[in-house]
């Protein structure tokens, strides 16, 4: 099953896609709707927010909100009046999803803070060569594979030393700073863990966190998701 998201940056990629969520009236969310199709070893399923209607045996969707392909839910929840959607599907009611769609470009801008910014020219060299590959992967596509190819060694040099560079950084400061300072509480060592585990939450305090963000930036340009 391919993951349906409604919402995505150049930016962040899959890694923050967004998507509209579904809770049931007991508050949990919902697993997949599997779709009937008759014989066949594929069964089609889909987890988008508009199949959770109630029809067929579907399971009825009470509440919307947003929700991030990093693990984040959003706090705060949309109910669906059914009295008024009646017997409609999901995806011919006008159900106004400006509320969940709010929230999650409200994280974005969490993320966003604790990333490191790019250089406005840097992003704008990026954004015009995001641009040119696209073009060229439609208009000659083993042109766009060797461009590819020439950007990777580049890229993975640059990845290389500025992966080195925040290793360095980060030695020295817990090397030269007070001892005060070296200890920290269990709830930061367990935030930096899973900076490291879910690269999507951003980096907080750990050095791999910060070297992994440093990759994934350079790396993105070879996938061409830098816009």
């Amino acid at each position: 099953m391919a993951a349906e998201w409604d919402w995505t940056t150049a930016e962040f990629g899959d890694a923050h896609a967004g998507a509209v969520g579904v809770l049931l009236a007991d508050g949990s969310e919902p697993g997949p709707v599997y779709f009937d199709i008759g014989s066949g070893s594929h069964v089609p399923s889909s987890t988008h927010w508009s199949v959770y209607d109630g029809h067929f045996g579907r399971p009825l969707a009470a509440a919307l909100r947003a929700a991030c392909a990093c693990g984040w839910r959003a706090p705060a929840e949309y109910p669906l009046d059914w009295e008024k959607i009646g017997e409609q599907r999901l995806h011919e009611a006008d159900i106004d999803l400006t509320g969940p769609l709010a929230d999650w470009t409200a994280h974005l801008s969490v993320i966003r803070h604790t990333t490191a910014p790019l250089p406005e020219s840097l992003a704008a060299l990026l954004v015009q060569l995001a641009d040119q590959l696209q073009s060229t992967a439609t208009d000659s596509p083993l042109a766009a594979l060797r461009a590819l190819g020439v950007l990777e060694r580049p890229t993975a040099r640059a990845g290389q030393e500025a992966a080195g560079r925040c290793v360095a950084a980060r030695y020295r400061w817990r090397r030269w700073r007070p001892r005060w300072a070296r200890v920290r509480p269990r709830s930061a060592v367990s935030s930096s863990v899973t900076a490291v585990s879910d690269p999507g939450v951003g980096v907080r305090d750990s050095g791999f966190g910060v070297v992994w963000h440093a990759l994934l930036r350079v790396g993105a340009v070879k996938r061409g998701v830098v816009g």
